[in-house]
């Protein structure tokens, strides 16, 4: 009688089969089975995600100047637009300086008149 089943191994031909046997060891089995199943899964889902990660290789320059299109206009709009206007003077500046209305020498007047 062989206590030992392997549940990844066929049963030979010559190889006696009990029920009990495979009652005690049936837990065991069950816990293979699931790992197995477990560990194909996670094999599964790595080929996929490198099978997505491998198709998004090609958009990986474009993808790099999405920062670069979103930063350039927010630096230019916040020096432009968003810059606070310079304050309004009280008093219009003059646009051309007086002229000068007092004479260096003033005319020498003699007698009335």
């Amino acid at each position: 009688m062989n206590v030992n089943i392997n549940p990844y191994e066929s049963p030979r031909p010559g190889d006696v089969f009990t029920k009990e046997a495979m009652n005690e060891n049936e837990s065991i089995r069950q816990l293979l089975v699931e790992i197995r199943d477990a560990q194909l899964e996670s094999l599964r889902m790595q080929r996929e995600a490198l099978e997505r990660s491998q198709r998004m290789l090609r958009f990986r320059y474009p993808l790099m100047i999405i920062p670069f299109l979103i930063l350039i206009p927010t630096l230019f709009f916040t020096r432009t637009i968003l810059r606070t206007p310079p304050p309004i003077p009280a008093r219009a500046a003059p646009r051309v300086a007086p002229p000068v209305t007092t004479p260096v020498n003033p005319p020498v007047t003699f007698g009335p008149g």
